[in-house]
């Protein structure tokens, strides 16, 4: 195996450079473990921090996002700006100490929906969701 050290890479003629990683690549920890894995597939698609109390929510923090659409109490739509490949991404939500679901979802966006500790759908001011799976 090769070893490449460097403080910067740069491209021909100055500018940025894009390094790409096939999805055969291995990973090294720091502390030297050997992952033989899907590294692109493995990482966060898109993710999401807004306040759901806000009468118009809108992104505080995010990637890959484009929109989120208060469909209803406690309900969300987070609308990718580039899509997934297929509907069976996984997503995951967190919403301060409430309960928090995956709703609908295809390609285009992640419905998240948030309730009370009574299971009601709730408002909430700290909400977040991450997507994991294949861009299309």
């Amino acid at each position: 195996m090769s070893t490449i050290l460097s403080n910067t890479i740069t491209a021909v003629g100055g500018g940025g450079v894009s390094i790409s990683v096939g999805t055969g690549a291995t990973y090294i920890s720091d502390g030297g473990a050997i992952t033989n894995s899907n590294l692109v597939q493995s990482l966060t698609k898109s993710y999401v921090f807004f306040d759901g109390t806000a009468g118009t929510p809108t992104a505080a923090d995010s990637f890959n996002h484009s929109s989120i659409t208060d469909s209803s109490t406690g309900n969300y739509r987070n609308v990718f700006t580039n899509t997934m490949a297929n509907q069976n991404f996984s997503g995951s939500g967190f919403a301060n100490n409430k309960n928090t679901g995956d709703g609908a979802h295809n390609t285009s966006y992640l419905q998240l929906e948030t309730a009370n500790n009574s299971f009601q759908s709730a408002d909430t001011n700290r909400v977040e969701c991450m997507v994991a799976g294949d861009l299309a």
